[in-house]
């Protein structure tokens, strides 16, 4: 299994400060998927809040299977009648839970929030044994201003990308009205476990 780092590489790369949100919503299991072995599953899992709000903050799904990973997640404001937009979407530090935010942008628009959550669960593998195969990395945008941008790269080829997110961090009437900074985020699983499970050399 791999070793957490104590560092980053870069001044500016740093690893994830996760949330920790209000209780999760147990997503729905939406649909499977299975790889060719038969041994790798992915399933998505999805929730909607319960009431309307203007500016929603951190609002989470859960996947419902004990044996998964939580690599990805999404979300879903609404378009009319003004609109909102999603400002963050990335994961909780348990390895089992998606956030997502949004908020609407100068014209009051409460809404109900969809969350996504997708799963991952390796045959002959624990839940634990999959988190300490995972890594989570992010960066921020230097500064804030109205079109931020931030990035970060799988800098390793030890290591497989599995799935992204962004947090933004406005001010005032936010993204799209004034200045704010972002942060992105990646996910990645250590290419040798994922090879062993699977018994095969490479992935395609």
């Amino acid at each position: 299994m791999m070793k957490r780092l104590a560092g980053a590489s870069s001044g500016i790369l740093f690893w994830l400060f996760f949330s920790n949100a209000v209780a999760a919503d147990t997503g729905t299991r939406l649909n499977t998927f299975h790889d060719g072995s038969g041994k790798i599953t992915v399933s998505v899992f999805g929730a909607r809040s319960g009431t309307q709000q203007q500016h929603w903050t951190d609002y989470a799904v859960s996947i419902d299977d004990p044996d998964m990973v939580v690599i990805g997640g999404g979300g879903m404001a609404v378009e009319t009648p003004a609109g909102a937009l999603l400002t963050a979407s990335y994961p909780k530090g348990d390895w089992r839970t998606w956030l997502v935010s949004s908020k609407d942008h100068g014209i009051a628009n409460p809404h109900y929030l969809t969350a996504y959550a997708i799963g991952l669960k390796i045959d002959g593998m624990t839940h634990d044994q999959l988190v300490e195969a995972l890594e989570v990395k992010s960066d921020h945008s230097s500064s804030i201003e109205p079109h931020p941008l931030a990035d970060v790269d799988v800098d390793s080829n030890d290591y497989l990308l599995l799935g992204g997110g962004f947090n933004i961090i406005f001010n005032g009437a936010g993204a799209r009205h004034g200045p704010a900074a972002i942060k992105a985020i990646k996910m990645a699983a250590k290419n040798a476990t994922l090879f062993v499970c699977i018994n095969t050399p490479r992935l395609s």
